[in-house]
């Protein structure tokens, strides 16, 4: 096996899709959970998460014609998780699957589309020139990849007390339980458990702002 001279980078880039139906949710948030392609009708089948608002405006693109059906949609609390079909010619994935691009996360959101994926470094130009083929690339940043970044990295206290917390009504207003109750019940001094507590919050914090860098607060 040999090794490869290229270097990975992780892309992030924000795109304006002409005429795709993520054009077409202004105001809106839509979260993919994920994406296959259907061989049976050269479709692109996606899950996406969305609101009782932006449900309405997905059946009214169906109609249209700028989504070519919706399979299935289930409600859960106050948001629907829709599986739609779309083109999959001169789609995002599939200029980034014929390009070898791995992706990682990708949100729709007030008429434009955030990608997070990861290729090699002299693959990102031809992307982004197929990209402006059937959009417009606004803003791409690119960083070196290393799949620990990705991680929260909290420890095993860490992870037990903020659960233990959430569990207990810590993190409600009004709060249910004491610090000092809670560090009670599990056994430690109360500066121990707001220690951990503290930094459990403080790396998921920053994981949310990291987040949110590269979506520029789109929410």
């Amino acid at each position: 096996m040999g090794y490869s001279k290229y270097s990975y980078k992780m892309v992030n880039l924000r795109l304006l899709h002409n005429d795709c139906w993520t054009s077409h949710m202004d105001g809106h948030v839509v979260k993919s959970l994920g994406r296959s392609f259907d061989h049976s009708d050269n479709g692109l089948r996606a899950l996406v998460v969305v609101s009782s608002s932006s449900m309405k405006t997905l059946k009214s693109l169906m109609d249209e014609g700028k989504i070519k059906d919706i399979v299935n949609v289930q409600r859960y609390s106050d948001k629907f998780i829709v599986d739609i079909v779309q083109e999959y010619n001169n789609s995002v994935l599939s200029i980034l699957n014929n390009n070898g691009a791995i992706v990682l996360d990708t949100v729709k959101a007030n008429r434009r589309e955030y990608w997070t994926f990861v290729t090699y470094e002299y693959k990102v130009p031809m992307i982004v020139k197929e990209l402006n083929k059937i959009g417009v690339v606004e803003k791409i940043k690119l960083s070196d990849y290393d799949g620990s970044t990705r991680e929260i990295g909290l420890t095993e206290s860490e992870i037990k007390y903020v659960i233990a917390a959430a569990k207990a009504g810590y993190f409600d207003y009004p709060r249910k339980v004491r610090a000092k109750d809670l560090a009670e019940s599990l056994g430690v001094k109360e500066s121990t458990f707001l220690y951990h507590l503290r930094n459990a919050q403080k790396k998921l914090i920053n994981k949310l702002l990291r987040d949110l860098d590269i979506r520029e607060q789109i929410i």
